[in-house]
């Protein structure tokens, strides 16, 4: 993650939003479309991540739960790959998750 990522109130009713020094992805080449998909704070809940090594590594929020198609409740996920330093964002969502 950014060394000058934060986290921001001032989203459109009052939702959060995280805010970083650089772009989250590269930019769209050639026609392509980028898709940016962002939750509220209070949708988050359990945190997993995968660290590597180097720090860097993919981190998962469970967002809430759905009823497939047999009726079994299943968990959602909002997942985030290759952050630069997956222990900070982890510490900087915590801090800021309600509850």
């Amino acid at each position: 993650m950014a060394a000058g990522a934060s986290v921001r109130a001032d989203a459109p009713g009052g939702a959060h939003r995280l805010c970083a020094d650089r772009p989250a992805a590269d930019p769209p080449r050639g026609g392509r479309t980028i898709e940016i998909e962002s939750i509220p704070l209070d949708r988050l809940g359990a945190i997993t991540t995968r660290e590597r090594r180097d720090g860097s590594g993919d981190l998962s929020v469970r967002t809430g739960a759905r009823i497939d198609a047999d009726g079994d409740r299943v968990p959602d996920h909002f997942h985030i790959h290759d952050v630069a330093d997956v222990a900070a964002l982890r510490r900087l969502l915590a801090a800021r998750t309600p509850g």
